[in-house]
């Protein structure tokens, strides 16, 4: 199984080795290397910036996003130094996190389907489901590898201690009669009887084990919380008496309260960000939200669904009939699943992933939300192949077998695709870094850049300049983003009526802050779903106000600068077909255009 899971995951996640560092990376790696092994570094190197702080968007602030994820955060710093503080080595951490969870799911798979072929291939999902690529290529997302590898290894122990399962070597038909209820269980020890049972001592060492990891999980991810409700429905399906294991639940609780006490008093309470990031309950249409984000996540997993945040559900809110019927799909096959299989079981991993989803519901959709409950989609449809394979050869064993090999080529291709679309995506930053450092003047510290059309994957690039040129206290303004997210087509039209005064004209094909993802910036920047003409955004730096606007988008853009454009710190950045972001000279007195400057440090115009 070993070897096996580590082919899948060398062919379908092999590209991750190249990524480098992309996005919240670029924050985590900063303030880890600027921190050290303490308690309050841990903490404070899980925090996020968001609208103005890590890019100034016309003025506008909102707090940044704090998390409490110390235990990650020691592993992602010892995991840094260990490497030299190169992305790559953290990149083949990564690989190794994400071998290791599914072999812990197989490992789980093989306990209680008890057949050691379909609990590797159940591993093998896990490593080339398509949910997951985002999951396992961006650093970022470490913490969720960390998460799912703790709750797994916490719920093996736990099921130990409260006897779920019989050994794995016991035969088929034997597991067909444990689920029938004939054979029970001591309260802690494996089915089989006295003879298989555990000393107290030992016991209580497993339940202590699983409740270590517990805290584990929690301390690197909040929504680990939640794996006292998946004890209870194992208790339940693996007919282990959860009336015996009430003190267990108790003890599991503490761990949990303590955590959230711990996790107060590090930030203050219990800081919770607004819209788009999080939707609170009582606000409208929340329910819907809710439930929609639920089929989203199941078609996710089950159909195959890209998760794409923000778009994604944008996309499938113009397609009703497309989203729901596909959800309808999804539960017609649960459904077979059910009467195919006939087994209690079941229960336990269909209550595994809403337990698991629940406190990921009200944020915005991301795909790495399908990381720890995708786990529980590779057992059921190990479990239902299995169950049509039966015992003995013949056509049934052929048609399984012919479903493993559709799943086993086209998944790992598609994974490798979506990672090499995923690491194409992520050049655009790398891109920006480099035009931003090869076309402009060097840059000092406390230099002002000023960025036009700048793609919504490049939001976090002053970190990543500062981390690339080696200068600090650079400032960065986004003065628009550009229409397209990972494209130029046309370029913007600049003007300069005066030294003070910067005057920008949007492409033909489309406006700036149009559609879902241009409103989702409007939000974050609290200026409603729109612009309208003489709309004014005052600033320390510049004041903003539009000039043109209608219902593809703002056309034209007034920047009123306090300071004169030509100041020395001042930098501007177009990006255009030509470049991601190219430094102009601005050229006051109503010149229309401007000259860009390459790196060899001559003049040519646009």
């Amino acid at each position: 199984m070993g070897l096996v899971v580590a082919a899948l995951v060398a062919a379908g996640h092999g590209w991750s080795l190249s990524c480098g560092l992309f996005l919240d990376d670029h924050a985590h790696y900063r303030q880890l290397r600027q921190g050290d092994w303490s308690y309050r570094s841990a903490v404070a190197a899980a925090r996020l910036g968001i609208v103005g702080d890590v890019m100034d968007l016309w003025s506008r602030h909102e707090a940044g996003l704090r998390f409490y994820r110390p235990v990650a955060f020691w592993l992602l710093r010892a995991e840094y130094t260990l490497m030299g503080w190169r992305p790559a080595g953290v990149h083949a951490f990564s690989l190794v996190w994400h071998w290791l969870c599914a072999m812990l799911a197989g490992w789980m798979a093989w306990r209680f389907i008890g057949r050691p072929g379909w609990a590797a291939v159940a591993a093998g999902l896990v490593a080339v489901h398509p949910g997951h690529v985002v999951t396992v290529y961006w650093i970022a997302c470490q913490t969720e590898l960390m998460a799912t590898a703790f709750v797994l290894a916490a719920t093996l122990c736990y099921a130990r201690y409260a006897a779920w399962w019989i050994p794995a070597q016991t035969a088929p038909s034997h597991q067909r009669h444990v689920d029938s209820g004939h054979e029970t269980s001591s309260p802690c020890g494996l089915v089989g009887g006295p003879g298989a049972s555990l000393s107290p001592r030992r016991c209580a060492a497993w339940l202590a084990a699983a409740l270590v990891f517990y805290g584990l999980a929690m301390g690197c991810r909040e929504h680990a919380i939640m794996w006292p409700a998946v004890l209870v429905a194992g208790d339940w399906a693996f007919r282990a008496n959860p009336r015996r294991h009430v003190r267990a639940y108790g003890v599991a609780v503490l761990v949990a309260l303590m955590y959230l006490a711990a996790r107060h008093e590090a930030l203050g309470g219990f800081p919770l960000p607004g819209r788009p990031y999080l939707v609170r309950p009582g606000e409208p249409g929340f329910v819907r939200y809710i439930a929609d984000k639920l089929i989203y996540y199941f078609n996710g997993l089950f159909a195959y669904v890209p998760v794409v945040p923000i778009s994604g559900t944008e996309f499938f809110s113009r397609r009703p009939g497309v989203f729901y019927g596909t959800f309808g799909g999804v539960l017609a096959g649960l459904l077979l699943l059910a009467l195919g299989t006939r087994t209690r079981r079941l229960l336990f991993p269909l209550a595994w992933m809403p337990a698991f989803f629940a406190p990921l519901l009200p944020v915005f959709a991301s795909s790495h939300h399908l990381y720890l409950p995708g786990v529980a989609m590779a057992w059921l449809l190990a479990m239902g192949l299995a169950a049509l394979a039966g015992t003995g050869p013949g056509p049934r064993q052929v048609a399984a077998g012919g479903i493993v090999l559709l799943h086993a080529v086209g998944l790992t291709f598609a994974t490798w695709a979506i990672g090499w679309a995923y690491r194409a995506g992520t050049r655009v930053e790398d891109l920006v870094v480099r035009d931003v450092v090869q076309t402009g003047r060097p840059l000092r510290e406390g230099d002002h850049l000023f960025f036009i059309n700048l793609p919504m994957p490049a939001y976090y690039a002053i970190p990543a300049i500062e981390h690339r040129t080696g200068v600090s206290g650079l400032s960065g303004h986004v003065l628009t983003f550009s229409p397209w997210m990972l494209r130029m087509t046309a370029p913007a039209s600049i003007e300069w009526p005066d030294e003070h005064t910067l005057v920008l004209t949007a492409p033909a094909e489309e406006g700036w802050f149009a559609g879902y993802g241009g409103r989702t910036v409007l939000a974050i920047m609290g200026l409603g779903p729109s612009l309208r003409v003489g709309d004014r955004m005052p600033g320390p730096l510049f004041d903003a106000t539009v000039l043109d606007a209608d219902e593809g988008g703002v056309r034209k853009l007034r920047f009123e600068f306090h300071r004169p454009v030509t100041a020395p710190d001042y930098h501007f950045y177009l990006g255009s077909p030509v470049r991601w972001a190219c430094e102009v000279v601005p050229r006051p007195g109503g010149a229309k255009g401007a000259v860009p400057r390459s790196w060899r440090g001559d003049d040519r115009p646009l």
